[in-house]
């Protein structure tokens, strides 16, 4: 076999380990939804809680989404939290859904638990009832334990 040959075979052979390779970090990548068709919400919170970009957002502890971006909103006094919702879900949080900072255990990592109250009368079939790309929403604020047991110090 000549030399040009055989370096050509070495070159692809590498082109396709370096693609695969490239492939399997990106599919076990945390917050990756490569190929996956999502859509954006923004969610208003007192405060962040911990919570980091690529925490899970979880709904009956089934994971829908990630965070992708936090940010102090213009005010100065309240955090906007940007998440990635799988499209796969897009029929199932309503507008009257209640987001909040939450850990997985009493030390684990924090995510964005979304609730659906369970009757509010909204119909079911109705697509204005569930929240679309783009839209905001106000979280509700999360417990801080620093903060209970210092209103219970005093006492």
């Amino acid at each position: 076999m000549n030399d040009s040959r055989f370096a050509f075979k070495v070159g692809l052979f590498v082109c396709v380990g370096v693609a695969l390779l490239a492939l399997l970090i990106l599919n076990f990548s945390k917050g990756s939804t490569l190929g996956q068709s999502t859509y954006k919400l923004r969610v208003i919170l007192p405060n962040a809680a911990g919570l980091k970009p690529t925490a899970d957002v979880m709904m009956a502890g089934v994971p829908i989404g990630k965070v992708s971006s936090i940010d102090l909103a213009d005010n100065g006094k309240s955090v906007e939290i940007t998440v990635v919702i799988l499209a796969k879900y897009k029929n199932h949080i309503r507008k009257d859904a209640k987001f909040h900072i939450d850990a997985l255990g009493f030390l684990g990592d924090q995510y964005v638990e979304v609730s659906v109250p369970t009757d509010t009368g909204l119909a079911s079939t109705n697509e204005t009832a569930y929240l679309q790309n783009g839209d905001t929403v106000m979280g509700e604020a999360t417990f801080n334990m620093i903060e209970a047991v210092q209103s219970i110090s005093g006492v």
